[in-house]
């Protein structure tokens, strides 16, 4: 992971395991990602695995509060606050039957992080210094077209919000003719740049003259209007060493990061880390483990947002000069405003008349930070009164706060008067395990443990935001007193999670081939209903048979290792927070017709109103049970191995929101109600070509598929997921989160059935219009090596999966995708567009021509506006593409100075020189952005793409130098 070049820890696992699926919020600085194993568990709980660091439950929460939410920050995953070079090593653990020890927070499997510690050195302090630099580039962005201008219908119209105008090649050249006369009709005032220029309105087309007053051929990109280049620098030093009694290890890292956006997009990380342990006699042992972590980040915005940089960006028509993006404007009677925000909607940066933001005006203005402290650590002691028995006592914590500030400039698209603002977060997990382990050979072939235990887990949640509009002074310091008190909301909420449970684990081994664990946790949590039982209990089993210690096959020169696994096991999940209350909150009613009335006004002197979501006192945790066969093999000597294991897990008493009758005075109740399956099979294996020469050559390669199924919906016709932009949806009998929405109208034969001029109608009910789940996915890793010189390449393939293109489809309406810039030409006999008109033989017209089975017709403006964008709810279906890809996401040559020689003379132990490529090529079918990102980034909603920020493609040099 720490070779990958990823700045954070999830994404450096992408393509490295079997069954782990890493999802990429976006390309920005230290963006979240979502982790998913062995497919979904759940509908409304935590769907993330439970991340273990030293024994100690951390979190890895990736929250999106305050405004934020709404305006489409991409957030940070906090396991990214782990420095990579921390890390000895990283196990995943899939199964119910492994993970059962965790009880509710194990359905989504278990991440196992162990930490480095110091080791017997005979005295001997050893030193590592790693250095690296890395450059970023946007790695795929949608295609946009320059062929047309700003306006309609074939004309140039300045300020208008569509790409179908007057073709771009036909105009005279030079300067554009401006109203500059007050007098004159159409005169607008003038907007004045910071280098003297000035713009003034520009006569719309006509059909005489479709150019009006625009004359310029010139034509920008605006595909990289925002982005750079990008670069980190991320340095670390290890110091560690100690003796055959003691252990010290001690860490410190610095992450720098600019992202590939120009402004107000970095990332800084600092972590420090202290391990120490001592054997202080021959029963006693302790040890501590203490980690600070200091993140500082800004991020800008994305998606379905006014202020979003590439909704704005790749909207704006191929003619228009984003560069110029701020100015002082003068109006017509001559008042002076300065700081204007200069868009193409606006193109005099008329006061507050945005509607869309520039994206360059964005990035310089509109600024959303965070800054978070984090601390986590633990304290063990180990006692061993017997040389059979072990006792053991671990308390940790992990503590953080994250401190936010969203800040929108005057004129801001979203906020045209201005907003302030500040939220902190804050999470405190106290974890505590006290177990013993006991130890008993009975004789050569039989030998055997028991571990019982006792858990107390405590986990705290804090938010506190406050936010103002309609700023007094625009430039005026971060002051939440900059607004009048009518305009400041603020909010706040707290959570208290406890959980407490004993454990015990029992183990016999039995002629040095048979392996029986068994495992069971009894478990109680407060968000358990009060009515319900008070504590649940989760049990596993798991038989190992190595049967190459048979007689015959244990001298078997190739079949080194031969093993059997049978697994079984139940985890769950523990219903969300305050699921089994009824809770009130402040009272507001309001319509569509009135701005509403609110108790908390002066007026009314507040007041508050029970929720129409009703408690739950039978609320009970999920439960899935999971059985697993599996088989490892070795063969020539542990040359090439093979691992290959099929699951089948069912997720029953799954919490889903249903509607209750309305008489019961609520609308809503959380049951547990549904049921989930998934079933896959994950294969693994390696090989050592050339073990005996000098040079080498070992391959790697894993193999994943998962089905999984919604069972029940407890009578429920469907459930549309949060977050969905194309109707992700739970049917019964259908996948998890299948594209639910319309396709054109189909007659019996699936045929569409069209119009009686050639077009499609459209669809007038939902349908299954397309999967995100992959059928399968797999990874191919290489190593080449030849002395102190070695070459990794790492493929990774996604197939089968379905990706909504939202983005092409808006941008259809718009006029700026590359699709509706070509120009065609009308065949013999002419043909129709969209709304019946026809275009004679030989004409040159803006779209393309297409045959849906009556014969060619003429998709215009008529057709990208009406069925054939995302916008109209005729075909949800001509949006969703193939989003399967194949890439060569890792190559890395190193090179090794380690031979005697040189560490005599530097008294070095080595110095690793490294080049790496991450991300280097992408194959993919779809035209959207890298189908590995997702808009809704860490939700139970996958697979769309509505302007998200793009991913990035990277070099990365390093240099390790260890004494």
């Amino acid at each position: 992971m720490a070779q990958s070049g990823e700045t954070g820890l999830l994404s450096g696992l992408s393509g490295k395991a079997s069954g782990v699926v890493i999802t990429k919020s976006g390309g920005d600085p230290g963006a979240g990602a979502y982790i998913q194993i062995r497919g979904q568990n759940t509908i409304n709980g935590n769907a993330q695995p439970l991340f273990i660091v030293d024994g100690i439950p951390v979190s890895n929460s990736n929250i999106n509060d305050g405004s934020a939410a709404g305006n489409a920050i991409v957030q940070q995953s906090r396991i990214n606050d782990i420095n990579p070079e921390d890390i000895e090593s990283m196990e995943v653990l899939k199964g119910a039957s492994a993970a059962a020890l965790w009880g509710t927070r194990a359905a989504n499997g278990v991440i196992v992080i162990t930490t480095k510690k110091g080791k017997d050195s005979k005295g001997k302090v050893n030193i590592s210094f790693k250095s690296a630099v890395s450059f970023d580039k946007v790695n795929k962005m949608p295609p946009l077209q320059t062929t047309y201008g700003q306006g309609n219908n074939g004309r140039f119209i300045q300020g208008n919000k569509y790409s179908y105008g007057d073709l771009i090649a036909d105009r005279t050249g030079g300067p554009d003719t401006y109203i500059t006369d007050p007098t004159a009709s159409g005169y607008q005032g003038y907007v004045t740049f910071p280098d003297g220029t000035k713009r003034y309105a520009i006569a719309s087309g006509t059909a005489a003259n479709p150019h009006g007053g625009k004359n310029s051929k010139d034509i920008y990109d605006h595909a990289s209007d925002v982005f750079q280049t990008g670069h980190y620098t991320d340095n670390a030093l290890n110091i560690s060493g100690g003796n055959a009694r003691s252990n010290f290890a001690i860490s410190y890292s610095n992450l720098s990061q600019d992202g590939i956006i120009k402004a107000f997009s970095n990332y800084q990380r600092n972590t420090a880390r202290v391990n120490v342990g001592s054997q202080f006699t021959e029963w006693f042992r302790a040890s501590a483990n203490v980690a600070y972590t200091k993140v500082g980040s800004s991020r800008v915005q994305q998606g379905d947002n006014l202020d979003g940089i590439l909704l704005g960006g790749t909207r704006t028509p191929p003619d228009f000069n984003n560069q110029y993006y701020t100015g002082t404007y003068t109006n017509e009677s001559g008042q002076v405003f300065n700081d204007a925000h200069v868009s193409y909607r606006n193109p005099l940066g008329i006061d507050q008349n945005t509607i869309y933001s520039n994206p360059v005006w964005n990035i310089n203005n509109n600024r959303n930070t965070s800054d978070v402290d984090r601390i986590t650590g633990n304290v063990e002691l180990n006692i061993t009164p017997k040389s059979w028995l072990s006792i053991t006592g671990r308390t940790g914590i992990d503590n953080y706060t994250d401190a936010r500030l969203e800040r929108f400039a005057r004129n801001s698209a979203s906020f045209l008067t201005g907003l302030l603002s500040k939220n902190w977060i804050t999470e405190k997990q106290f974890n505590t395990d006290v177990f013993a382990n006991a130890n008993k050979t009975f004789s050569n072939n039989f030998s055997g443990s028991v571990l019982v235990g006792v858990n107390y887990n405590s986990r705290r949640y804090a938010s506190l935001s406050d936010q103002i509009t309609s700023l007094i002074v625009p430039t005026a310091p971060d002051i939440l007193t900059n607004a009048l008190n009518s305009n400041l909301t603020a909010k706040n909420y707290n959570q208290l999670i406890r959980t407490y449970a004993y454990y015990a684990q029992a183990e016999v081994q039995a002629y040095n081939m048979l392996f029986l664990t068994l495992t069971g946790r009894s478990e109680s949590a407060s968000t358990f209903g009060s009515k319900t039982n008070s504590s649940f209990f989760f049990p596993s089993a798991a038989l190992a048979w190595q049967f190459t210690k048979l007689k015959g096959l244990e001298s078997s020169s190739i079949l080194s290792f031969g093993k059997l696994r049978l697994t079984w096991g139940q985890v769950g999940i523990q219903p969300q927070p305050y699921q089994n209350f009824t809770t009130f909150a402040p009272a507001s009613f309001g319509d569509s017709y009135a701005n509403g009335v609110s108790a908390a006004s002066s007026l009314y002197g507040g007041g508050y109103v029970r929720s129409t979501t009703a408690g739950n006192d039978y609320l009970s945790p999920e439960r899935k049970t999971e059985s697993e066969v599996g088989v490892d093999l070795r063969f020539l000597n542990n040359r090439f191995t093979f691992s290959g294991t099929y699951y089948n897990n069912n997720t029953k008493d799954v919490i889903l929101s249903l509607p209750v009758p309305y008489e019961t005075g609520y609308a809503v109740r959380n049951i547990n109600a549904a049921e989930l399956s998934n079933k896959g099979l994950e294969l693994d294996a390696s090989a050592d070509i050339f073990p005996q020469s000098a040079f080498k050559w070992n391959l790697s390669a894993n193999f994943s598929l998962n089905r999984n199924k919604v069972l029940s919906l407890a009578g429920a016709t469907a459930y549309t997921l949060p977050d969905s932009y194309a109707g992700q949806s739970l049917i019964q009998g259908q996948p998890f989160g299948i594209f639910y929405g319309t396709d054109f109208l189909k007659d019996e034969s699936g045929k569409y059935k069209l119009d009686a001029n050639g077009f499609p109608q459209g669809g007038t009910s939902n349908e299954v219009v397309g999967n995100p789940n992959p059928k399968w996915r797999g990874g191919l890793g290489s190593t080449f090596s030849y002395k102190g010189v070695s070459l990794y390449l790492l493929f990774d393939k996604v197939y089968g999966n379905d990706f909504y293109n939202g983005t092409r489809g808006a941008l259809y309406l718009i006029g700026t995708h590359g699709d509706v810039g070509n120009t065609s030409v009308a065949p013999t006999g002419g043909i129709k567009d969209y709304n019946g008109n026809t275009i004679a033989a030989g004409t040159k017209f803006q779209g393309n021509i297409q045959d849906f089975g009556a014969g060619p017709v003429a998709l215009t403006q008529a057709w990208y506006q009406g069925p054939g964008t995302s916008f109209s709810s005729a075909s949800t279906k001509q949006f969703v593409e193939d989003g399967g890809s194949t890439r060569l996401r890792e190559v890395t040559l190193n090179y090794s100075l380690r031979s005697p020689g040189f560490r005599k003379f530097t008294h070095l132990s080595s110095v690793d020189f490294a080049l790496t490529g991450r991300n280097v090529v992408l194959w993919t079918k779809y035209t959207g952005t890298d189908p590995e990102v997702s808009i809704t980034g860490p939700s139970l909603s996958r697979g769309q793409d509505w302007f998200t920020n793009p991913n990035t493609k990277s070099l990365l040099f390093s240099i390790k130098i260890n004494y």
